[in-house]
């Protein structure tokens, strides 16, 4: 296997298959593993085009968002997540270029890879949808190997042009199977931006002369998985409405997600017009978010719990700017019209620009209604199709051999050093008993503010108030916006036998001070004996 096909392999099924078998690790333990999936991809792929100097529009417009971000990150508050932050864009362009120096890795290479990968996450969704519970399940919806519904939906629904086109060019039973499964899986996820993604793909494919794109095996397997997906109990799942209810809500905007999703951008817009330039700096969206939040009428967040919007466009915007937001929109344009191009170009009998093209629709509007570029699957895969698209490209310019010699390995530090915490927060798992422990070691490893500010909480519940405020010192310094830690902090000074009076003050004025209605909450004390 050639170092490029190692890279495509890495970036788009590994990726996508990798997760911890273990009951009760969360979901950033899943995406940690992933995530050295794409950077050791990004690694191989740097190597392989470390001798190439040149340099495509696409490869300057991202180098560019990329060095805004690093520019702003310098004010950022919490330097871990901002370079954590940059580290998707920064593997995208290595892997890009590498693939594009690797004629061996076309697009029947890439579509052949999605095939093996969709195929095993449809079974495992398959499987959960009819009761079966994974080892790391939480709620009974189809996560399989991604960790959500959304998240499978997503995947699957930008693979499946280019799996319908691989496909159709030799319709096998086990490959026709494989597309009627994934339509079924894209059903019954019930994600609205999905179905939304799968509906504008399939017209722009149509409209760019596709109609011969899809066997018609194919057809008759999609459309009897769709109606399968639809119409079939699946006593593994639980959804309060059934499909047609769910689509018929598919542009609702005043209720439910939808409301939520137009309130994110109405927040972003405000942030954005506090920090127009070079935005509140990467991984700044959280912090900024809640200190903003009653500008547009919402309630600041206690704890972190939200690290992107649901949508690529307004973290981008937020976190980079209006300038970097261009340059990423200019960067990505570069691609579409790339691939519509070759699409426009291509022989009669040739429909794999096509497919190629629907997959970067899907790709934008999953990428609008939801965060799938701020996941590593989806970075791995956007990444393989850039290069994809980009090995017709000219050259525009040529590039110094340090950019990629050093970019590569550091990046993949910084991702095993995260992948290492998590994986000292899975032992802490195991062993109940001295969870804390674990959890303390895994914050020295890589002291992200989420985990950090999480330390703080469990020290306060358990009554260890100095260890509490110590953490929540350093969690504040990396993201001051956040009042939940603060006062649960407080209650622990309160409810002790000798209390410090002065430190509740002074932990309550900070909490009011970012949210006047926890003022509501009262701070339990203990009489002295």
């Amino acid at each position: 296997m050639g170092a490029g096909r190692l890279a495509a392999t890495l970036a788009t099924a590994a990726a996508a298959l990798a997760c911890v078998p273990i009951s009760g690790a969360a979901y950033s333990t899943h995406a940690a593993l992933k995530g050295v999936c794409v950077v050791a991809a990004a690694w191989v792929a740097a190597w392989r085009s470390a001798r190439f100097r040149d340099a495509t529009t696409f490869d300057l417009l991202l180098a560019s968002v990329l060095a805004l971000g690093l520019a702003s990150a310098f004010g950022s508050h919490d330097g871990y997540a901002a370079a954590l932050a940059l580290a998707p864009l920064l593997a995208w362009l290595l892997i890009a270029r590498g693939v594009r120096h690797s004629p061996e890795v076309g697009l029947d290479t890439v579509a052949t890879l999605l095939t093996g990968s969709s195929a095993i996450v449809c079974g495992l969704a398959l499987a959960e949808a009819l009761g079966a519970r994974l080892p790391w399940s939480v709620i009974a919806r189809p996560g399989s190997t991604l960790g959500g519904r959304n998240y499978v939906a997503e995947y699957l629904v930008i693979a499946l042009p280019l799996v319908v086109w691989h496909v159709s060019a030799k319709p096998t039973v086990g490959r026709v199977l494989t597309v009627g499964a994934m339509a079924t899986v894209v059903c019954v996820a019930r994600c609205r931006g999905a179905w939304l993604a799968f509906a504008l793909s399939t017209l722009v494919v149509l409209l760019l002369g596709g109609r011969g794109l899809a066997h018609r095996a194919v057809v008759v397997a999609m459309l009897c998985g769709i109606i399968a997906g639809a119409s079939l109990p699946w006593p593994g799942l639980r959804f309060t409405s059934d499909v047609a209810s769910t689509a018929g809500r598919l542009l609702e905007h005043k209720t439910g997600s939808g409301r939520v999703r137009l309130e994110q951008h109405r927040l972003g817009v405000e942030i954005v017009s506090r920090a127009p330039l070079l935005g509140v700096g990467p991984g700044g969206f959280e912090d900024a978010a809640s200190e903003h939040a009653h500008r547009v009428g919402r309630r600041p967040h206690p704890v972190r719990a939200a690290a992107t919007p649901n949508s690529d466009w307004v973290r981008i915007g937020v976190e980079h700017g209006l300038l970097g937001l261009l340059l990423f929109g200019a960067a990505l344009s570069t691609l579409v019209l790339g691939s519509l191009r070759a699409a426009l170009q291509r022989a009669r009998a040739d429909l794999g620009p096509v497919a190629l093209v629907g997959s970067w629709v899907a790709l934008g509007v999953c990428s609008t209604f939801d965060a799938a570029l701020f996941r590593w699957e989806t970075i791995g895969l956007a990444a393989v199709l850039a290069g994809v698209t980009l090995q017709r490209t000219i050259s525009i310019a040529r590039i110094p051999r340090l950019a990629e010699v050093t970019a590569g390995p550091a990046v993949f530090v910084l991702v095993s050093l995260a992948a290492v915490s998590q994986a000292l927060t899975l032992v802490g798992l195991r062993k109940p008993a001295e969870r804390i422990v674990w959890e303390e070691r895994a914050a020295r490893w890589f002291p992200r503010g989420a985990g950090v500010e999480a330390l703080a909480l469990q020290h306060a519940r358990a009554g260890a108030c100095e260890r509490a405020r110590a953490h929540l010192v350093d969690a504040q310094r990396r993201g001051p916006h956040h009042w939940g830690a603060a006062l649960e902090v407080a209650r622990c000074y309160g409810a002790r036998d000798e209390q410090d009076e002065r430190t509740v003050r002074v932990l309550l004025a900070q909490v009011l001070a970012i949210e006047p209605r926890a003022g509501e909450i009262s701070v339990p004390r203990r009489s002295a004996r």
